[in-house]
This record gives C-alpha cells, sequence and structure tokens, in this order.
C-alpha cells in the first residue's frame, strides 16, 4: 500500500530452533546446544571415554591373539600339562574373587557418586581400591610360586609353553596395574573432597577398564584351569 513500510520477520532464536536452549551435561558443564554456538550437535560421548573404549578394543584384539595362540598349545600337546610343568596353584580362585568383589564394590561407588551419596561413594572406592591391590599382589605372589617351583621362562623343556604363559598372564597383569593406578588417583581426589560431579569423567573411565580387567581375568582363568 502507498505510504506503508514493509519489514522482514526477525530472525528466529537459537534456542527455539533448537529446541530449548542451553542447559547443563552430566559433568556440570554448560551444554550450548554443541560445535561451540555453530548450532552442529556435539559428540554423544566424552572424548576420555571414547579414548579409553577404543583403546581397550585394541586390547581386546591383543587378548584374543593370546588366547588362540595359548588354545593351539593345548590341542597340539598330547598330555596337559606336560611332563616337567608343575600344575598352577590352586589359589587362583582367590585372584578371582579378589577382581570379583573390586569390580562389585566399584559398581556400588559408581552407583553411589551419580546419586550424590558422598560416604557411600568412598567407602565403594577405598573396598575397590583394596581388591585391586589385593589382586596384584596376589598374582605377584603365584608368580614367584611358580618360578621357585621351576615354572621358569628358561626352563629349556617348557620354554614356548611359559613363553605364552608369561605373555598371557603378563599383559593381563599390565591392565591390571593400570586400572589399580586409575582407581587410585580417583581414591586420592575423593578422599580430598572433590566435588562429585567433577569426578564423572574420571569415575566412568576408571570403571570401564577395571571392568575390563576383571572380564579378561575370567577368560585367563577358566583357560589356565580348563
Amino acid at each position: 500500500m502507498p505510504g506503508s513500510v514493509l519489514l522482514d520477520p526477525p530472525p528466529p532464536r537459537l534456542s527455539d530452533a533448537h529446541g530449548g536452549g542451553r542447559g547443563r551435561s552430566d559433568d556440570g558443564r554448560r551444554d550450548d546446544g554443541g560445535g561451540g554456538g555453530s548450532g552442529e550437535p556435539s559428540l554423544p560421548i566424552n572424548n576420555a571415554r571414547l579414548l579409553t573404549i577404543l583403546g581397550l578394543i585394541a586390547s581386546t584384539m591383543l587378548f584374543s591373539g593370546l588366547f588362540g595362540a595359548f588354545v593351539m598349545l593345548q590341542g597340539a600337546a598330547k598330555e596337559w600339562p606336560r611332563n616337567g610343568i608343575p600344575e598352577l596353584p590352586g589359589r587362583l580362585w582367590v585372584n578371582t574373587l579378589l577382581v570379583l568383589g573390586s569390580s562389585a564394590a566399584l559398581v556400588v561407588a559408581h552407583v553411589a557418586q551419580r546419586r550424590g551419596r558422598a560416604g557411600l561413594f568412598r567407602l565403594g572406592l577405598v573396598a575397590a581400591l583394596a581388591g585391586a591391590l589385593g589382586f596384584v599382589a596376589m598374582q605377584s605372589w603365584i608368580w614367584r610360586s611358580l618360578v621357585a617351583s621351576g615354572f621358569a621362562l628358561a626352563t629349556p623343556t617348557t620354554d614356548n609353553e611359559m613363553g605364552r604363559f608369561y605373555m598371557l598372564t603378563g599383559a593381563h597383569f599390565l591392565h591390571a596395574l593400570v586400572g589399580s593406578l586409575l582407581l587410585l588417583v580417583t581414591t586420592i581426589r575423593a578422599l580430598r573432597g572433590t566435588p562429585l560431579p567433577r569426578l564423572s569423567v574420571a569415575v566412568d573411565v576408571t570403571a570401564i577398564v577395571w571392568h575390563f580387567v576383571g572380564a579378561a581375568w575370567l577368560a585367563v582363568w577358566m583357560l589356565l584351569t580348563s
């Protein structure tokens, strides 16, 4: 119409376009919808958690190869264990109880952390750490017992078998050490009074690694005692 002024409609707000605007993530950080304000969705998983999962996928491939080599050695042997090879100590079940108990305590701590129960969270972490350290100590004792019984890598008649045995248990022992270290650091941070939301990523990563250690040990234990 003559004399009228046409105005462009106002652009839609980002909060309306993306359904609700800003919030907070599980870790207590502000969530702007991802992409630093560019409107792109954020990743569904934290980088630390993602890298941990990818690393454990590689570890699974490693253990698969070691398990396969050990099974092939068992299948090729006429008798198992072969002559001159001492049997494994019957106390391996103690290691199994320790790692299972430690994982159970970590589950309790994990749930308590998500529900904001700081006291139960710290108690669960301390129990999980005690089980982890006990597992590492028992594994070291078992190795010393085997070496004292002649179950040594340098024994000429057992070189092939012992090499694969120590590669398998040694790989698991290294993973147990890493898991124990993560538990130790997380427990120290919790006992020093770090707020529970700030420990979210640390607890998640520690739980992923330690539960993998427990599952891997169950597979190793069943393989060695079969």
